[in-house]
């Protein structure tokens, strides 16, 4: 007679669920607490807080305050890492794992059956919060339960990938700790390096910056990339009233599922090839040594070099590129050898393989770096093409939107051209600023290039030096009132303001202002643009301590200001968040606050002395003034 091939082992899940059912309690505790009983106590505050809101919205904004608390990525991965963890604990102990495998089970029916009993621990809580949170919203009456069915297959989803991935996990490693370990850095590696990676980068050549912009390959790194791109979004009206729910990201889920099958047969195959004895060991996998060792050296090594660089940076002016190489060979050293202790579990570990290992791997990355250096990837010399270019930004006293691309493009090539000049420049030194180049792409990624400038009177006067061409570009008036009255603010209804107001003696007092004089205002600083009399207050002055224009400030406020908050600032760094960008559009009240002028703009001065708002007693004072009078 055949004997019986099984795929599942009753007693092994019994076993399993006699030691970890508490921790299917703990995560089941946790998502009542963050869905069904949310769900209920918003509900109940509903009539309070929503009062004289539509019975729609108020279930849409109940139900988006509830999925929103429920929606959080780094604790499902949480719970899914310890639940692997747990149901394959005996692989990293001898001997739970000669006694295990000694029992009459093949290594099939193990993987099968503590995979099975894990996602389904895990997969139950979730299902079981989900019915909870359904009778919560029948008793209250809330009617738009879909939103909870989405919930659920977001979660399921993202909870499958964890599990599966954290089971590929720990088939790398004989120690449990080890593996908590990797499973934390699995998630961020991709992400980490890159960043590591792009901060030495930027240190080493001319122009590149060193602003954080993570893209689409950051899918490497699961935990971060869920985290960031599945989310709760809601519809508002013209009202400000939620009008619906929608999941964003569930295309992704639905991609890292497919991969999660992917990896759980990755894991079975590891599984089986598997040596007992490799239990302890912080690799179990002999093929993976060289690739721990030359990781935790690279890696190790690029965060050690940042950190003493930035240290040194506060006391010192250094060598930035030989700085660089000195610690990446030091620390690249140290880091693998520390990573060979690990795996030999010994400090007698310094051979002639493991030298000649370690100035191999030490050599790759300080020839890397040179290359780097020389810019042999030409990534010094990189120039967006124009048909890619969605919107562009110069900002080097303040960001200003630069619609003629080709403008934008020939300064780029001009500072290019500069690398000689201004590669080596401090950025202690008074007379350098920086000019930042942002180009955002219709794919939605952003690139930009950062570049220190000299600012002194030899190369302000120099009609072709780059920062004298970017301060023609800050001085036209649709620049300069876009920056005053923060885009479109200045065709705003100002129905209400007042500017602040100081006597001999430091007292202060505020004047108001009547519509008429607010549009008085307006015309007279609209003039001053006009002439250039702003230049002075908005540019930075090299050698001046002290702001040269008024302490006082202006304060207008608006109604029917399109786009008025969503200004020139906030879009220089948000324009990528459409979210933020379609929130702030809507806005259409606030405050305007004129705070860069001064003795110059004459025709603003002039108006404020003939309307009474100043006068002998309660004076426009500069900042050196204010300083006196409050030292």
């Amino acid at each position: 007679m055949k004997s019986k091939t099984s795929c599942f082992n009753s007693t092994i899940f019994k076993k399993n669920f006699s030691q970890y059912w508490l921790l299917v309690v703990v995560y089941f505790g946790y998502l009542f607490v963050v869905l069904p009983m949310r769900l209920f106590l918003e509900a109940k505050q509903a009539t309070m807080y929503y009062e004289g809101y539509p019975q729609n919205t108020r279930q849409y904004m109940v139900m988006s305050n509830a999925l929103d608390n429920a929606l959080q990525p780094v604790v499902i991965f949480a719970f899914a890492g310890v639940m692997a963890l747990a149901v394959f604990s005996y692989l990293y102990f001898a001997r739970s794992a000669n006694m295990i495998h000694a029992l009459p089970v093949n290594r099939f029916e193990l993987f099968v059956t503590n995979y099975i009993t894990g996602i389904g621990f895990l997969l139950a809580a979730e299902l079981l919060a989900f019915v909870a949170a359904v009778f919560v919203c029948l008793a209250n009456q809330i009617s738009c339960i879909q939103y909870l069915f989405w919930w659920l297959l977001n979660v399921m989803g993202i909870t499958v990938f964890a599990f599966s991935m954290a089971v590929f996990v720990a088939m790398f490693t004989g120690n449990i700790v080890a593996m908590a370990v990797y499973y934390a850095v699995a998630n961020y590696l991709y992400v980490g390096c890159y960043y590591l990676l792009h901060l030495l980068v930027a240190e080493i050549g001319y122009g590149i910056s060193d602003t954080w912009n993570p893209n689409s390959s950051c899918i490497l790194s699961p935990m971060y990339y869920i985290n960031n791109n599945v989310n709760l979004k809601r519809d508002y009206d013209a009202q400000d009233y939620v009008t619906g729910i929608s999941f964003e990201g569930y295309r992704l889920v639905i991609f890292y599922v497919i991969v999660a099958v992917v990896l759980t047969a990755a894991a079975y195959l590891l599984y089986r090839m598997r040596k007992i004895e490799t239990a302890g060991d912080i690799i179990s996998v002999k093929a993976i040594k060289p690739i721990f060792r030359w990781g935790v050296a690279i890696c190790g090594g690029m965060a050690l070099t940042q950190e003493m660089l930035q240290f040194l940076r506060q006391y010192m002016e250094i060598n930035v590129f030989v700085s660089i190489i000195v610690f990446i060979i030091l620390f690249g050293a140290i880091c693998f050898f520390v990573a060979e202790m690990l795996l030999q579990k010994k400090f007698r570990i310094f051979t002639k393989r493991c030298l000649a290992e370690c100035v191999a791997c030490v050599g790759v990355t300080v020839f890397t770096l040179a290359l780097v250096k020389a810019d042999v990837f030409g990534i010094e010399k990189r120039i967006p093409d124009a048909d890619e270019i969605e919107r562009a930004y110069i900002n080097m006293d303040y960001a200003v939107v630069e619609k003629d691309l080709d403008e934008m493009r020939s300064l780029h090539e001009n500072l290019i051209s500069h690398k000689a000049d201004y590669a080596n420049l401090s950025a202690k030194s008074d007379y350098v600023s920086t000019i930042v180049l942002r180009y955002y792409r219709k794919d939605g990624t952003m690139f930009e290039r950062s570049y220190r400038v000299p600012i002194d009177e030899t190369a302000l006067s120099d009609a072709g030096a780059p920062s004298a061409i970017v301060r023609s570009i800050e001085s036209r008036p649709e620049n300069v009132r876009d920056q005053i009255f923060n885009s479109d603010g200045e065709n705003a209804n100002y129905y209400a303001g007042y500017i602040e107001r100081m006597d001999e003696t430091g007292a202060t007092s505020n004047y108001s202002f009547s519509k008429a004089q607010i549009d008085q205002l307006i015309e007279a600083a609209n003039q001053d643009i006009e002439e250039g009399n702003f230049a002075q207050y908005l540019f930075y002055q090299p050698g001046t301590e002290v702001f040269a224009g008024y302490w006082n400030s202006i304060c207008l406020e608006f109604t029917g200001g399109t786009n008025y908050m969503y200004g020139t600032w906030y879009e220089y760094e948000n324009y990528n968040h459409k979210e933020s960008r379609e929130m702030y559009e809507t806005v259409v009240t606030g405050n305007m606050y004129l705070s860069s002028f001064g003795p110059e703009c004459r025709h603003l001065v002039q108006a404020l002395y003939d309307m009474g708002a100043v006068d002998d007693e309660w004076k426009l004072i500069t900042m050196e003034e204010y300083e006196n009078l409050t030292k």
